[in-house]
């Protein structure tokens, strides 16, 4: 048998389950390579690629200061849209 889940219907319940971890380690690697750069990570743009329900979007997002989620799931897409309004600086394609 496939082990394939279905994230039409996980999405309902994806955030309750899985929680954003390792946010000191991303948002430290944010600020380190925006200083590389020679600018605050709040002047980033960030492209998270497989963005599923926008969770991880969601809690960097005061630490960034734009980003674009990718995701092909419906039900994920709708999850993530839910967390980011007009003026959010987030847009979910």
């Amino acid at each position: 048998g496939s082990s394939y889940e279905n994230y039409s219907v996980t999405s309902k319940t994806y955030d309750a389950y899985r929680r954003p971890i390792g946010l000191d380690v991303i948002t430290g690697a944010l600020e380190a390579n925006a200083a590389a750069r020679g600018m605050k990570s709040t002047d980033m743009k960030l492209l998270d690629a497989g963005c599923g329900s926008g969770n991880y979007l969601n809690a960097v997002r005061p630490s960034i200061g734009s980003g674009t989620g990718l995701e092909f799931n419906e039900g994920m897409i709708e999850q993530a849209n839910s967390k980011f309004g007009p003026g959010s600086g987030v847009e979910i394609v």
